[in-house]
């Protein structure tokens, strides 16, 4: 029931009444899933829309050298599959890891479709999740060519520490250093390099607690 309550609240549903809500949930199953587990994999073809109850889970590729790449972390609240899910013979084109053992609310490819078509409210917050999510990766890119080392980091503890509402004064990472430095485009070796020089932006990094006093991060 906690769970169904949490994705009663998600922005996709915002603007419906508590009665379209109860009957489009009525469409979605809850599974559990542990660390290390696969959600789907790169070719696949796209089956379900997902909605992240709690947990993490990493999407990734690999690159011709077998390295792991990971391209997005999506935390409780966040939804998956949500563009590929209306092309038609939609294949993945990322691999979905699980990160840390999730909750996960999971309708099928035809539910979404049909939620769209029938209620408009349901479109617009699809469109306007899109929009968001294509700025987000646009200034991704930006800062992958814009910005230092020390500068990526500090921006994405940053913006870490605001989107999941942790506190600034400190906080424990909730990634580990090594996804991280995948996220970041890094090698695990230029992270801990970078680590230290975030004093210089007033962050401080001691294990895993986190000081975000003072900073002065750049904001793109």
């Amino acid at each position: 029931m906690l769970n169904i309550s949490f994705v009663k609240n998600i922005s996709l549903f915002s603007g419906l009444s508590e009665t379209e809500k109860d009957m489009l949930l009525t469409g979605g199953s809850i599974y559990f899933y542990n660390r290390k587990d696969t959600l789907f994999r790169r070719g696949d073809p796209v089956m379900h829309f997902y909605v992240i109850c709690s947990g993490q889970v990493k999407l990734f590729h690999e690159t011709a050298e077998g390295v792991d790449v990971t391209t997005a972390i999506r935390i409780a609240g966040d939804t998956m599959c949500t563009t590929g899910i209306f092309a038609l013979h939609a294949s993945h084109h990322m691999h979905a890891e699980v990160i840390k053992d999730s909750t996960i609310m999971e309708f099928p490819v035809q539910w979404l479709k049909d939620a769209a078509r029938e209620h408009s409210t349901v479109s617009l917050n699809l469109l306007s999740a899109l929009s968001q999510r294509g700025r987000r990766q646009e200034m991704d890119t930006q800062n992958q060519a814009s910005m230092t080392p020390v500068q990526l980091l500090a921006n994405f503890l940053q913006q870490t520490c605001t989107t999941q509402g942790l506190d600034p004064q400190g906080f424990t990472l909730p990634f580990s250093k090594t996804l991280i430095a995948s996220r970041l485009c890094m090698t695990r070796e230029t992270l801990s390099r970078t680590l230290p020089k975030l004093k210089e932006m007033g962050i401080s990094v001691t294990g895993t607690h986190v000081s975000l006093h003072g900073s002065q991060v750049m904001k793109h």
